[in-house]
């Protein structure tokens, strides 16, 4: 019998499935990083429209999952591997094609099985988002593809790879220059999603890193990557800031699987750092901020904007904006 271990991959980020097992081995990266890749796009009740309707599902490069429509002796191997995997035979005639261009391990499985995961997944997402369950992330999860798969994903990213990472974030600031003027709507939208993609890709970098499979600030120096590097040193103070016991017993949420994955972005700390009352540490003072903001946010619907309170007695000013087209972030604090 199949057995799944599935765990959130944040407090306030979609669940995963971080491993497929049945007690010996893995089952197959291939399915894994699938589901994952529609699971972190959020809407499944659209995913499990689109397998209703036995349409093809548009994933990211290098990965793929359609209906198996004909030709079924060319998927008799794929079915094999499903059989083997579960001991039960799947119906060709009734079942999608999961795969990638640099796994080995592609297989097919039953459309039915397919809805009933996504369905399972949308449940423990609701179990996520309410706080139920905690935060952890398996160190046993398959990484992210980097910018241009190879066959090899662990291999280290090439010298092009790195310098196209740089032009995206370079790229961002200059779509999106930081200052007190709000982007319209529209722009907004764009720009968060611009935003998602390029810390969606630190984030990689700083797993791999963390892994041993590459070494971002090394290789961001050799190459001259000057706004990486700027990403790589902020990242390390919000990881300063995550763990720090009196941020914690501040916030009093679990601390975010990644730098990348809570409430505060980066960009405090990667932008100049602003003004604090005295009497208090800046990690103390961004904790508070952290936990109004958390109180008092509206929806993703909302888009930019500024939230001006009292906090122990000072008035400050909350920036908060999308960093992903459906997650509002802190990005700013100022003493007003």
């Amino acid at each position: 019998m199949v057995r799944l271990t599935i765990e959130p991959a944040d407090r306030h980020g979609p669940a995963a499935v971080r491993q497929w097992h049945d007690g010996t081995r893995p089952l197959s990266d291939a399915l894994v990083y699938v589901v994952n890749a529609i699971l972190g796009r959020r809407h499944l009740v659209d995913w499990i429209a689109l397998l209703e309707r036995k349409e093809d599902l548009p994933l990211p490069d290098g990965l793929a999952s359609s209906p198996v429509r004909d030709h079924f002796d060319e998927y008799e191997h794929l079915a094999t591997n499903w059989e083997a995997l579960t001991g039960n035979r799947p119906d060709l005639r009734d079942c999608y094609f999961v795969g990638t261009t640099f796994t080995a391990d592609n297989l097919v499985i039953p459309r039915a099985a397919f809805i009933d995961l996504i369905k399972q997944m949308s449940a423990l997402d609701a179990s996520v988002q309410a706080g139920e369950i905690e935060a952890r992330i398996d160190e046993s999860m398959p990484v992210p593809l980097p910018l241009a798969p190879s066959k090899d994903a662990t291999k280290p990213w090439n010298d092009s790879e790195w310098q196209e990472l740089e032009e995206k974030a370079r790229q961002l600031d200059v779509n999106d220059p930081l200052t007190d003027e709000l982007a319209d709507p529209e722009r907004s939208v764009l720009i968060a999603r611009q935003r998602g993609e390029l810390f969606d890709w630190l984030e990689v970098a700083w797993l791999r890193t963390s892994r041993g499979k590459d070494d971002m600030p090394a290789r961001c120096r050799e190459l001259g990557l000057s706004t990486l590097l700027a990403y790589d040193a902020a990242t390390d103070a919000m990881l300063a800031y995550l763990h720090d016991p009196e941020r914690i017993s501040i916030v009093g949420t679990p601390v975010p699987a990644t730098p990348y994955r809570g409430e505060v972005s980066v960009d405090v700390f990667r932008l100049p750092v602003p003004a604090h009352p005295p009497e208090m540490t800046f990690h103390a003072w961004l904790a508070r901020c952290e936990a109004v903001f958390i109180r008092e946010r509206g929806g993703p619907e909302k888009g930019a904007g500024d939230l001006f309170t009292r906090i122990v007695g000072h008035r400050v000013r909350l920036r908060y904006r999308l960093e992903s087209p459906d997650h509002l972030m802190l990005w700013r604090v100022e003493l007003v």
